[in-house]
């Protein structure tokens, strides 16, 4: 656990607050996950919280019992929880268990199984009392103060089981994103195990395609940028904790090349021998961008999904295979590390479509990543299940995490096989 006390002369929240995780993590993985972490920064920076925001980090393969225990023991008068599709059925199971022993605090729940819901929610989240659509920040400090008695209108987004029309969104803009990194009393649960010193970083927020596969960015339109300032801020912090490792988690860090060149020349001035990972689309890449990246530390992720052209017009993410082939023969001439990402199960995708793009790949990249398909709340395709003759045409596991298991143009052996040499690899 995690105590943040916060600065004087703000609103002054006497009650107690508490935000809980239920994440999967790995031995290097910081313990506080950066959207909680950016919550915690934000109340930090605009409240006055008189025994502070307490944090709680919970494996979710570890015994959930031991946080029970932990929340019933300090009792929060407010205890916020971030719902992904990883962890919906232990926190459901979670939320049940503490009402049933008499928990009394307000329960905010959000995260995107709550922003891509509906009314559904208030009957799969009957403990719940307040729900967040969009960006936690905001939304989170004015309940407080709302909980407080300070403010007495709730914003756009929030909702509860009296103000229950989900149609609205919680948005930040660039200058409401508060730092972590550069909170003294977060950092500490934000930088990874000490051996690792791994962070995971972003610079934007959002996305502004709509893979209909994809949960970033569908039905909440919000897309925005850190100040070049506090990534320099950051960067500086890295260097000064001995960071080793960087995971960037913008999904599309090129789409403005100026503003990433910027970011390159930061990190070169700064701390070049730090490793960054960055997710990327191909086709924002050019030879400009690649020989800078040859002089850094960095190593680069792109989200190819499928080369199938019929299979990306449904998905809506078509790739340049031409850009494609400059852009990999150059990256691999250059030897410069980077991975590529492709997803099975698709629809109008057969097994010989996924082989092709794989063996494709193969005579660029040594690093090919496999990933099911998987049914996220509010995408594009789980809107398109809703409808029979889409439905009866892809089949997802009921069971976390809900992946593809047989589809019109690839069967369940099919499927199987590929998930069976998928385990392999990933054991090697």
């Amino acid at each position: 656990m995690i105590d943040l006390p916060v600065k004087s002369n703000k609103p002054r929240i006497s009650k107690s607050v508490m935000l809980c995780s239920f994440n999967w993590y790995r031995e290097k993985d910081p313990r506080t996950p950066l959207g909680m972490a950016l919550i915690a920064a934000y109340c930090e920076n605009h409240l006055e919280i008189n025994n502070g925001i307490s944090i709680i980090d919970t494996d979710v393969r570890d015994n959930v019992s031991m946080t029970l225990h932990q929340v019933l023991d300090d009792s929060p008068d407010i205890l916020g929880i971030g719902v992904y599709v990883w962890n919906i059925d232990i926190v459901k199971q979670f939320l049940f268990g503490l009402r049933s022993m008499n928990f009394e605090g307000k329960i905010i729940l959000g995260g995107p199984e709550i922003t891509y819901g509906n009314k559904s929610l208030l009957e799969e989240f009957p403990e719940g009392d307040y729900f967040v659509r969009g960006d936690g920040e905001i939304a989170f400090t004015q309940i407080l103060m709302y909980e407080e008695g300070i403010s007495y209108q709730l914003p756009k987004g929030v909702f509860t089981r009296i103000n229950s029309d989900f149609n609205s969104y919680c948005a930040v803009s660039s200058h409401d994103i508060v730092s972590p990194f550069l909170s003294e009393k977060i950092l500490d649960g934000i930088i990874g195990n000490s051996n690792k010193n791994f962070v995971r970083w972003q610079t934007q927020r959002g996305c502004v395609y709509r893979c209909s596969f994809c949960a970033f960015p569908n039905g909440y339109d919000n897309f925005v940028v850190t100040d070049l300032r506090r990534i320099e801020q950051e960067l500086q912090l890295f260097k000064q904790k001995c960071v080793k490792s960087v995971a960037v988690l913008d999904p599309i860090f090129f789409k403005d090349k100026e503003r990433g060149m910027k970011i390159l020349d930061l990190i070169e001035n700064i701390c070049p021998n730090i490793h960054f990972a960055i997710q990327s689309r191909v086709e924002h890449l050019d030879t400009q961008i690649i020989q800078k990246i040859k002089n850094l530390n960095i190593s680069l992720e792109f989200g190819i999904q499928t080369l199938d052209k019929k299979v990306g017009r449904e998905i809506k993410r078509v790739n340049n295979q031409s850009k494609i082939d400059l852009i990999l023969s150059e990256l691999r001439v250059k030897n410069i590390q980077f991975e590529c990402h492709l997803i099975y199960g698709l629809p109008y995708q057969p097994l010989h479509s996924l082989k092709q793009d794989y063996e494709y790949l193969a005579k660029y990249c040594s690093d090919i990543k496999l990933f099911p398909l998987i049914r996220l709340r509010g995408t594009g395709l789980d809107i398109k299940l809703y409808q029979p003759k889409y439905s009866e045409k892809l089949v997802f596991s009921p069971l976390f995490p809900n992946e593809i298991i047989e589809t019109q143009w690839m069967t369940r052996r099919e499927i199987l096989e590929i998930k069976q040499e998928v385990t392999k690899w990933q054991r090697k």
